[in-house]
């Protein structure tokens, strides 16, 4: 069965961080970690891996069907509403897919769909590109 990686880091996070600071930036971590999670089938598996940067294992999903999902995730996040006082905040994500092969390590799949999420960053964010895109 397919096995498809999703990386998703939170556009612009440090800013979100230097603008109103760690506590409101703790929040977005959690509201958009809540988001996601709530989103996803229990047979999947989704965690947070470091600062603003999430992965996303979806279990018997090929690249197209991961690529579906992964679009919802994306749009549900940008549709969060967050308010700072007065002052709306715009929160997305950028994310980045690739599936595994037979000849996969976990460095290698973790690479190319880190590859795809950085091209998603460089090429205007908030956007979900795959492997294919590379």
């Amino acid at each position: 069965e397919p096995l498809t990686l999703a990386i998703m880091d939170i556009d612009h996070f440090k800013s979100v961080n230097d603008t109103y600071g760690h506590p409101i930036g703790d929040k977005v971590l959690k509201v958009v970690a809540e988001r996601i999670q709530s989103q996803v089938r229990e047979s999947d598996f989704f965690g947070r891996i470091g600062g603003e940067e999430f992965a996303l294992i979806l279990v018997s999903s090929d690249i197209e069907s991961a690529m579906t999902k992964v679009e919802a995730l994306r749009t549900s996040v940008e549709s969060c509403n967050f308010t700072v006082k007065t002052e709306k905040l715009q929160v997305t994500i950028s994310i980045g897919v690739a599936t595994f092969s037979g000849e996969d390590t976990i460095e290698s799949i973790y690479q190319r769909a880190d590859e795809a999420l950085i091209k998603a960053k460089q090429t205007g964010r908030n956007k979900s590109l795959s492997e294919l895109d590379l």
